[in-house]
């Protein structure tokens, strides 16, 4: 839900259209998303390979996406990008570029640290604040 919260205030602020890219694994979680939407989407999840999410990043504005491949593929072909970390450290495995954010979770007792729901400790404003340093 907090994605389509930041999908929403993307367009009501600066008008962004939203793009869902992904894996076949990520797939519930875009369904899940797109019942908060108040937005239009155009999905991508889960129906293309590598070449072709590389064109979809490299015409895209940003990316905002957790920890995983796709931002260094954003990256890679020059498009902004707002990295979302909870367990593991942002400033160690992030892509790197003056074009890249890292928004990192921080972990409240060490158990936390291997923990995914440390996820649920990053809040949408810290992301949009993130985003608005590279846009």
């Amino acid at each position: 839900e907090r994605y389509a919260l930041l999908a929403n205030a993307l367009s009501q602020r600066h008008g962004a259209q939203v793009i869902l890219v992904g894996t076949a694994d990520g797939r519930p979680r875009v369904e899940e998303t797109m019942l908060d939407l108040g937005v239009g989407v155009v999905d991508f999840s889960a129906e293309l390979d590598l070449r072709v999410t590389a064109a979809i990043l490299a015409r895209c504005d940003f990316l905002i996406a957790a920890d995983g491949p796709l931002l260094h593929l954003a990256a890679a072909v020059g498009t902004r990008a707002v990295g979302l970390y909870g367990p593991t450290q942002g400033r160690v495995l992030g892509p790197y570029g003056s074009d890249q954010r890292i928004v990192q979770a921080i972990a409240q007792t060490a158990a936390d640290d291997a923990d995914s729901a440390v996820m649920s400790r990053i809040r949408v404003d810290d992301v949009l604040a993130a985003l608005e340093m590279v846009i």
